[in-house]
């Protein structure tokens, strides 16, 4: 290979370290080569993804990614990670856990296990974590109908909600705010001098 082309492997795993600490062990150029692998799948595949076993081991391969990194449920909305379970099963957790179930290999324990993990994640309800947290993983446990769960409010529900919370301290909303994931907070006007 010459040193102008790299594939983007080579490149990944020859490059720069990725451990905050500096190091590249065998853990990191392992990961760095599921990121690889599974990027090229979310280009090549994007959303669709039929239950088969070739699923399993994308989601197996998902799976110990976030193990070897020891990766939990913080992150952002646009790490890989996250972005790739969602375009990849949203839609279809129930059938891909029953479809593991029903298959028992070492891949679908492994596939399982992480879709568990996920599901094991504690969802904090303020009014804008709460609501990234939905997005990047609160989605999997509703669609698992994980107990005491249930979808965040829409910004319609929260403006009555706040509208009449309002009314009940006669105060007066000015306007409403509004974050990029769905939450929705009201600005009240400042008391006038008398």
């Amino acid at each position: 290979m010459s040193k102008k082309k790299k594939t983007r492997e080579s490149y990944l795993i020859h490059g720069s370290a990725i451990n905050e600490d500096g190091s590249n062990d065998e853990n990191t150029k392992e990961a760095t080569l599921i990121e690889a692998r599974l990027q090229g799948v979310l280009e090549a595949f994007g959303e669709f993804t039929p239950l088969n076993p070739q699923l399993v081991a994308w989601i197996a391969d998902w799976t110990r990614y976030r193990q070897l990194l020891n990766k939990d449920f913080g992150g952002g909305t646009h790490d890989w990670d996250v972005y790739f379970l969602r375009r990849i099963l949203k839609g279809k957790v129930k059938d891909f856990v029953q479809y593991c179930k029903k298959y028992p290999t070492d891949q679908s324990k492994l596939a399982l296990s992480g879709i568990m993990t996920v599901y094991d994640y504690k969802w904090p309800h303020s009014s804008v974590t709460g609501y990234i947290f939905g997005y990047m993983w609160g989605w999997l446990q509703l669609e698992l109908e994980k107990p005491g769960e249930n979808k965040p409010m829409t910004e319609k529900e929260q403006r009555d909600r706040l509208t009449k919370s309002a009314a009940e301290d006669c105060k007066i909303i000015d306007r409403f705010t509004y974050d990029g994931f769905g939450g929705v907070h009201a600005i009240m006007k400042e008391k006038e001098n008398e």
